[in-house]
């Protein structure tokens, strides 16, 4: 008897490894695996855009009239089939070629850009009529994901004091690096706050309106992945870039 135990101890151990195998189940995971490591860079994943707070449901929802947005958009300077916001930092400048498929989004921000468009960041604030995006920063960035900007106050939610809707009409360039889009503030809406990317995202198209493409991008992409602030959510960075001034104009 005693001769036989070594001879059951190797048979209980190679039961106990030789779980049965599952060839249609072993594929699966393989696949799994594979699809995981190729999959590609503009399924997103990375943490979205965002203003925070509350939502900004008490803010009224603005829809610019054709006129409205001619006249704004009328006032740009300068020849040329496009209108160009050129956003001005120490680090260098981002050029953004915008999109008239979203007029309503486009013409907002450029209303703002160049102080055409009263605004309040509260609506407990005096109205303010000037150029709203000149001397603010990109408080708030994801690394080589997106760079965000404008809130005027630092309080959660503060933008405009209104809500322009979400337009869809562009949001193929999210598809694309460069990308600038509004950010989602209540209800498929918009205010003031706004992001550019530093690579592609397709998933942002859900929920963001795009109105625009943006370059350099390594430039975007270099502030994105700047240092970030010690104990904070490790989006805020430690030297925010301000925006000394958004240039305006007509071009090609």
């Amino acid at each position: 008897m005693k001769s036989l135990l070594p001879s059951l101890l190797v048979l209980s151990l190679g039961l106990g490894c030789a779980a049965p195998r599952d060839p249609e189940l072993e594929k699966q995971v393989l696949l799994a695996r594979k699809k995981k490591a190729e999959k590609p860079e503009d399924e997103g994943g990375s943490a979205p855009p965002q203003v925070g707070g509350p939502a900004m449901s008490d803010r009224p929802v603005k829809t610019l009239s054709g006129a409205e947005i001619a006249e704004i958009l009328g006032a740009v300077p300068g020849q040329g089939p496009h209108v160009i916001a050129t956003f001005v930092t120490a680090e260098g400048e981002i050029r953004c070629t915008l999109d008239e498929r979203a007029p309503q989004t486009m013409a907002n921000f450029v209303g703002l850009a160049t102080g055409q468009l009263e605004w309040r960041p509260a609506p407990s604030d005096p109205p303010r009529k000037k150029r709203f995006y000149d001397g603010l920063t990109f408080h708030r960035i994801v690394h080589e994901f997106i760079i965000q900007t404008g809130n005027p106050t630092g309080r959660a939610n503060a933008g405009p004091g209104w809500r322009v809707p979400r337009e869809q009409g562009a949001n193929e360039l999210f598809l694309g690096a460069g990308a600038i889009g509004m950010i989602d503030d209540a209800g498929q809406t918009h205010g003031s706050q706004l992001f550019i990317t530093a690579k592609p995202d397709r998933g942002l198209g859900n929920s963001y309106s795009a109105f625009g493409k943006c370059a350099p991008v390594a430039l975007i992409k270099a502030l994105s992945a700047a240092e970030k602030k010690a104990n904070s959510d490790g989006k805020q960075p430690a030297v925010p870039v301000e925006i000394k001034a958004i240039r305006v104009e007509r071009g090609s």
